[in-house]
């Protein structure tokens, strides 16, 4: 189990991959990453489970505080991950996937790969299509409903009106990509807010 990573994982990771720090998004506490005290451990526990309030507005705190640590290129290499790497993880990716201008068609079939996974049932794109609305799909929705010509608007959007600076979303497209940089739209205006 990840808790109790074998040594040939902590292999991997430390000196294959040269983890610096993890991201943990899985719910619950946590103060130290199981591959050692090298690793920096940033815990951005999300909430997950159904509310009556908004998705992206429920984990603003969070999200606010992984963009934080993927906006420090002193922070890479890294990894985030949550129990199973489908609902938590999986906003996560399709957030950077969508802000990174990754087409929406492409995040989606992305997303949908960890259906052949051991995932505790199956994960739509849209939660109209699941009778369980598992929260992935509520996050995808709501991104949608944002305004923007296109996903990669609707995302950053998202992303400063739940309060993450605008500085930090340009940070993490250029950590993010090489040589054409990924494109910021400058004509999106939201009044930034923490809830």
């Amino acid at each position: 189990s990840y808790d109790n990573p074998s040594s040939a994982i902590k292999e991997e990771m430390l000196n294959r991959f040269k983890v610096k720090s993890e991201i943990y998004v899985k719910d619950g506490g946590g103060s130290t990453s199981p591959l050692g005290s090298s690793v920096q451990f940033f815990n951005c526990s999300m909430d997950y489970g159904a509310t009556p309030y908004s998705n992206l507005t429920r984990n603003a705190e969070r999200l606010r505080k992984v963009f934080s640590v993927l906006g420090d290129i002193n922070n890479y290499p890294l990894f985030y991950h949550c129990r199973i790497g489908t609902d938590r993880t999986g906003i996560c990716g399709v957030a950077i996937n969508g802000l990174l201008g990754v087409p929406f068609n492409e995040v989606i079939q992305d997303y949908a790969f960890s259906n052949f996974g051991k995932i505790d049932g199956q994960r739509y794109p849209h939660k109209d299509s699941d009778p369980n609305g598992d929260d992935c799909a509520k996050y995808i929705d709501e991104l949608l409903a944002m305004p923007g010509k296109n996903f990669q608007e609707q995302v950053i959007y998202s992303l400063l009106s739940i309060g993450i600076p605008e500085q930090t979303l340009k940070n993490v497209i250029n950590i993010m990509t090489i040589g054409n940089k990924a494109t910021f739209p400058t004509d999106i205006a939201v009044a930034n807010g923490g809830n």
